[in-house]
């Protein structure tokens, strides 16, 4: 049997082979991640139209190995998504105004997988779908992604007045649970502004009929009063042809004095012209429903008073007057 030596020189030289091997293999891992240009989002006050609030950002999402240069080099990957705020057992995405706040949905959408509802990562621990990654962001389709941040239209009338916001973090770096990689993450911030918004609806002409020469005359017509969030209302009143202080009827070359009054459904409040009815001592709120559906179609009620001796003393004829309701968020 033949015996081999080792002598001191050949260990060294074999521990530089290592050395060297353990260098090359490092580099041909190499692999680069990287998302770019994603901004913030910023939605425009909502009116009160019907429709889901959308906001939208395309950006980059860089994922390859090796030289990054070629289609060759694409490496598949995966998008986690994680709020900074509040959140549930569901993994549900929120925004918040204070106290309020508000579920949103967040759409991920690669140009080859389509698009993926995320959940939040720090819940659920669910990713997007892997995906074919790509080398260069103008060059290669792939790296064109996008994120879509939809508020439910379900949400916005009964959702109260103020700025929305969030932030959330998009990451590519292979499902790590932090963002010390910052080529690899991004934080985007959504925001909505929900303007305070009041409306008046449902409110038809309101007859009196005709005086039997005895009676006072009175009619009440419901309407709807709505506020976004269910709040505070108050209401003023003027006529086309009020005088001292008070409505009237305008008709036969004279005016015949009446009472204007309002209720949701407990006591009848005396309005004034010009004066507002306040909150504070009426308790209106607004149906947080625009077209008050929510009961039946109304909520509030007005109601026409004329007095018997007003109309004996004028003139025969036809009498009447318009008046216009304002509604303020109180």
């Amino acid at each position: 049997m033949r015996t081999f030596k080792l002598n001191h020189s050949s260990r060294q030289l074999w521990l530089l082979l290592l050395l060297i091997s353990s260098v090359l293999f490092s580099c041909l891992s190499f692999a680069r991640v990287r998302v770019s240009g994603l901004d913030d989002i910023t939605v425009a006050a909502w009116a009160g139209i019907s429709g889901d609030l959308v906001g939208s950002d395309t950006f980059c999402s860089i994922s390859c190995r090796r030289g990054c240069n070629r289609p060759a080099h694409r490496r598949d990957y995966a998008t986690v998504v994680r709020s900074y705020g509040a959140s549930d057992g569901a993994g549900n995405f929120y925004i918040r105004s204070g106290t309020s706040r508000l579920m949103v949905y967040l759409d991920w959408t690669h140009p080859v997988a389509g698009t993926t509802r995320m959940t939040d990562f720090n819940v659920t621990g669910r990713a997007g779908p892997r995906v074919p990654g790509a080398y260069h962001c103008n060059r290669d389709a792939n790296a064109q992604t996008a994120i879509d941040i939809t508020l439910p239209a379900a949400q916005l009338a009964g959702a109260r007045a103020g700025v929305y916001s969030e932030t959330f973090m998009l990451n590519v770096c292979r499902l790590r649970r932090d963002d010390r990689f910052a080529e690899c993450t991004a934080r985007v911030d959504f925001t909505v502004n929900l303007p305070e918004l009041v409306q008046v609806s449902n409110l038809s002409d309101i007859s009196l009929g005709v005086w039997n020469g005895v009676d006072n005359l009175q009619a009440t017509e419901d309407f709807c009063l709505f506020r976004n969030g269910y709040g505070g209302v108050a209401i003023r009143s003027n006529g086309s042809h009020d005088a001292a202080g008070r409505f009237n009827l305008q008709g036969a070359g004279s005016s015949i004095p009446y009472t204007l009054e309002y209720s949701q459904g407990g006591g009848f409040f005396a309005a004034a012209p010009g004066e507002a009815i306040v909150a504070a001592v009426s308790g209106f709120v607004g149906d947080s429903s625009r077209d008050c559906s929510n009961v039946g179609g109304t909520n509030t009620a007005v109601r026409v008073s004329v007095n018997a001796a007003d109309i004996g003393s004028r003139d025969p004829g036809e009498y009447g007057d318009t008046v216009t309701i304002y509604v303020e968020p109180d």
